[in-house]
């Protein structure tokens, strides 16, 4: 039974029928895990569900793991569906709620969960309560990517319905392409897959805070020619913008890659090795299902012993940094030797309790404090 569910923050908890099974009776569950074909899936306080258990292994490495509910779904598996039941319910819309208009999405911005719209100008008029504006504001949870977490958009053509806030706040409503398919990165960028094979290779660069990064694939293990010679291009490429900028471009080949691409539980930091399959799309060659390579120990877990001082020991479960002080922020250039520990209290090593990209006055909210800390010192 689903006891607690945030749509805005997109986590929650389930009360397991059977008691004993897992500690308290009840399981954190996200919003990727529901299964569902809702734009922004969620649940209910109250619903039935079934779902599996699994383990999610922490920042921290294997010593950290909790459990989680996944494949979550209506009883008998059937995919949670409830938007469009209680949007009806609950939404006054400009039109009804099946009208549809069209514009371009000037940007959606992922890491703040908004974006504007600019109205065709066939649909503006200013007809009263059914007065629709030139522009409007979308938010995340109207972004139609088919159950996954929309991504960085520009100029892109879109449709959409109109509700009304209980200010009376025209916004748009279940953004989509137009013909109603979701935003997807594979609609956007053409992305093809280019098979089940698994390869190998290093991160080269991860930014934590927009999600994206580098890897350079192993060179031991050729890719397919047809991939070969799209990365190359790829990379001559981007070589010559930076020159056309004044910077020095390099040869190095590498792998692009998103967050949403990243495995859930899979935190990345630079020199982890991972494994990954392989998609090509419009802007060249991407890595695809990334995940840790088993036996290698946690970077995370290595930057926490680090930054405390030792010497390739396993983390304590609690943090090394003592002091406290609230809101501390640390800047370029800040050592273990005088950094307080993070404002919230959370052991080092805490895996984020809501999946979201918190205020970064909780260091523990993506990773270890000692992870954060250590790229902020290395900016």
């Amino acid at each position: 039974t689903v006891t607690f569910f945030s749509k805005l923050k997109g986590y929650g908890f389930v009360e397991l029928t059977e008691k004993g099974v897992v500690p308290e009776n009840r399981l954190f569950v996200q919003w990727r895990s529901i299964k569902s074909a809702d734009r922004f899936p969620f649940l209910m306080k109250d619903m039935e569900v079934e779902f599996q258990i699994a383990k999610w292994q922490g920042a921290a490495g294997k010593d950290q793991v909790s459990l989680r509910a996944m494949d979550v779904s209506l009883p008998g598996g059937s995919a949670v569906l409830l938007q469009d039941r209680v949007d009806a319910e609950k939404k006054a819309f400009i039109g009804g709620q099946e009208m549809r208009y069209f514009g371009i999405l000037k940007f959606y911005n992922p890491r703040y969960g908004y974006g504007y719209i600019t109205v065709d100008p066939k649909f503006v008029t200013e007809d009263g309560a059914s007065a629709v504006p030139s522009e409007l504001r979308v938010e995340r949870s109207e972004v139609n990517a088919g159950g996954q977490n929309p991504g960085a958009m520009q100029d892109v053509e879109v449709e959409f319905g109109i509700w009304k806030t209980s200010r009376d706040v025209p916004k748009a409503y279940n953004v989509t392409l137009p013909g109603g398919a979701p935003l997807t990165l594979e609609a956007l960028e053409h992305r093809q897959g280019v098979g089940p094979q698994m390869y190998r290779g290093e991160v080269n660069l991860w930014n934590w805070q927009s999600g994206w990064g580098f890897i350079k694939p192993e060179p031991t293990v050729p890719l397919p020619l047809a991939v070969q010679a799209k990365l190359t291009k790829q990379t001559q490429d981007a070589k010559k913008r930076a020159e056309e900028r004044g910077r020095t471009g390099s040869d190095e080949e590498l792998l692009y890659v998103r967050r949403d691409d990243v495995v859930p539980g899979v935190r990345l930091l630079k020199g982890m090795q991972v494994m990954f399959q392989l998609y090509v799309d419009d802007k060249g060659v991407g890595a695809t299902q990334v995940q840790a390579i088993e036996g290698q120990a946690s970077p995370a877990t290595d930057l926490t012993d680090r930054l405390a001082g030792g010497s390739g020991r396993s983390a304590s479960r609690t943090c090394p940094l003592r002091s406290v002080a609230p809101a501390f922020r640390p800047q370029p250039g800040v050592t273990a030797a005088h950094v307080p520990r993070c404002p919230c209290g959370m052991a080092a090593g805490s895996a984020c309790t809501s999946g979201q990209d918190l205020p970064r006055d909780c260091f523990n909210a993506c990773a270890c404090l000692c992870h954060m800390l250590a790229l902020d010192a290395t900016g």
